[in-house]
């Protein structure tokens, strides 16, 4: 019988291999396209969760305080009351007076807004990095960071100076591997603008502008010409800078930003940092160890020599950590991670970078223990361990029981006594709205306001921290005629104690 061979399928012709190529690609930056999409639904709903709960603290209601009034009111409360450039407060002075109102969540929404970018942001530059993988992990990570989290949802310039570093590092690689002047002027832009909102870019910018340098891609005047752009606004806010340090700001967080072995953790661990002050310590441990191992095997190993600009990632990354331990540990107590938030973007690329080049079981480890780290710290967020000192609730209890002639006073933590200015004017009845911040109960007696609310047998409201013992109470209140009749206790990262004390009989 005769047999017949199946057909032979007809070659594949050169056109028709490009558009099933070009297809796959579409088909993968759709993907890519939609797992983004989800990534910035989450970081979304993340960063805006209970974004009103948290008191605001003293940081953000400086922020407040400077954006509020006049932009001459602005001026002469960036010079005196603040340390960083003034970008940041006219976009808030901008944001109070589009919006009308100045309500925590209006307040704090635009960084909302400006997370929710920078994990985009993330995931573009890792996407220059290490492909499409890389970026999408590194911005998964962003979008689960407690310290983008914390800065998220303050009142306050880190979250837009973290962002428009990583625009301006990931347009200076797109200008290099496109030899692009446009994605070169993006990026010039951006470092622009991150010098005019926090001091600490020039961190992270220091090493932008010496790789760049030695790249042939560019021409020598456009590397000349992004240097500049850099060096000027360094120059024109000098003279800014000198007047706010002299000022001596610095040195009321000393007490608490000096190069502790636990302040040099969270320092290792930035990304993995938040307002949890006090807890998850061995989530900062660990993330610690993943921060350093990842900066180091990118740098260092041999595996990762293919990854582009692996130096500059590693150098964005490392220099500002080390920059504030040095700092800390010889001139200025600054081992804080407000200090270190630009470095994150970079570090969670890193991290990115080195999980796409290892072997399946040695990135899925690299992965859980990074999601671990974060997960604590985004659980302890959500506690009340993780939210400021709760002043409003304090005040709500004092205005619920106010009655004519009381006097509201501060003790204490430098963490909330601007927080009690600002429940102040928002709860309390006009002329008693200004609540004065003392160190001591014995300090605060003899304030003429206190004492005259004690002669004219008038009760005095106490929030204090750290909590006084009823001894010290009773000692204190008693030189003024006074005893405490009510105490309660409000949870946070700090504990606030609110006492009132009335006339002894």
């Amino acid at each position: 019988m005769p047999t017949y061979a199946p057909p032979r399928s007809l070659p594949l012709r050169p056109e028709g291999l490009a558009l099933r190529v070009e297809g796959a690609a579409t088909a993968a930056r759709e993907r890519t396209g939609l797992l983004l999409g989800l990534v910035l639904l989450l970081a979304a709903a993340g960063f805006g969760l209970q974004l009103g709960h948290s008191s605001l603290f003293i940081d953000e209601v400086y922020s407040w305080q400077a954006s509020r009034g006049s932009l001459d009111d602005l001026r002469h409360a960036l010079q005196y009351n603040e340390v960083a450039p003034p970008l940041y407060y006219l976009l808030l002075h901008g944001w109070m007076q589009l919006a009308g109102s100045d309500s925590e969540i209006v307040l704090r929404m635009p960084s909302v807004l400006a997370g929710v970018a920078l994990v985009a942001s993330v995931c573009w530059l890792g996407g220059l990095v290490a492909g499409r993988r890389a970026g999408l992990i590194a911005a998964t990570l962003a979008a689960v960071s407690p310290l983008v989290l914390l800065y998220a949802q303050q009142v306050r310039a880190y979250i837009f100076v973290m962002l428009a570093l990583t625009i301006a590092v990931a347009a200076v690689l797109q200008a290099t591997r496109d030899r692009s002047l446009r994605w070169l002027l993006v990026a010039g832009g951006a470092a622009i603008c991150s010098l005019m909102l926090h001091y600490t870019a020039v961190l992270v910018l220091a090493p932008v502008v010496v790789w760049l340098w030695y790249q042939p891609e560019i021409d020598l005047r456009w590397r000349i010409g992004f240097a500049a752009a850099c060096a000027l606004p360094l120059g024109a806010l000098l003279p800014l800078a000198l007047e706010q340090t002299s000022q001596g700001h610095h040195d009321g967080a000393s007490t608490y930003a000096s190069l502790t072995m636990f302040n040099a953790v969270r320092i290792a661990g930035s990304p993995f940092d938040g307002r949890a002050t006090g807890s998850f310590m061995i989530a900062r441990e660990l993330g610690a160890v993943i921060v350093v191992e990842a900066l180091a095997l990118l740098a260092l190993a041999e595996r990762f020599r293919g990854v582009r600009a692996r130096w500059l990632i590693a150098a964005c990354g490392a220099v500002p950590l080390a920059a504030v331990l040095v700092a800390s540990a010889l001139a200025q107590p600054v081992a804080l991670t407000r200090y270190t938030a630009v470095a994150v973007p970079f570090i969670l690329v890193a991290i990115a970078a080195v999980a796409v080049r290892l072997t399946r079981p040695l990135a899925a480890l690299l992965l859980i223990c990074t999601l671990a780290a974060s997960g604590v710290g985004l659980l302890a967020a959500q506690r009340d361990e993780g939210r400021n000192p709760d002043t409003r609730a304090a005040m709500e209890t004092v205005a619920h029981n106010w009655r004519q002639g009381d006097v509201v006073v501060g003790l204490g933590l430098l963490g909330f006594d601007g927080a009690l200015s600002y429940y102040g004017e928002k709860l309390l009845p006009p002329g008693s709205r200004d609540v004065a911040a003392f160190r001591t109960l014995a300090a605060a007696g003899e304030a003429p306001d206190v004492f005259g609310a004690a002669i004219d047998r008038h009760r005095l409201w106490v929030v204090s921290d750290p909590v006084m013992s009823r001894k010290a109470l009773r000692a204190g209140l008693g030189r003024l005629g006074l005893k405490p009749v009510y105490a309660r206790r409000f949870t946070g990262n700090a504990t606030v104690q609110l006492v009132r004390a009335e006339p002894t009989r």
